[in-house]
């Protein structure tokens, strides 16, 4: 019925909020982790690749996040 259609879309809409705004917390979380891991261990030597995956990490976290928030306002 037109109901259930209607309730399924606003399901798939809150889901994809909620997805959306679980990728961006994902993509905090890296950030501070990243950070911190980085400034208090002694990780001299892999720095670089701690920085380079967290920060590939994080626009990949991101820009999902972002694409679901986007699916949602549609």
């Amino acid at each position: 019925s037109k109901y259930n259609e209607t309730m399924k879309k606003k399901q798939k809409k809150a889901l994809y909020g909620e997805a959306g705004s679980f990728f961006i917390d994902i993509a905090k979380y890296i950030t501070t982790g990243a950070l911190i891991t980085t400034l208090l261990s002694d990780f001299q030597e892999h720095n670089i690749a701690i920085y380079l995956l967290g920060i590939i990490s994080i626009v990949a976290s991101l820009l999902a996040g972002l694409y679901l928030i986007k699916r949602k306002e549609e």
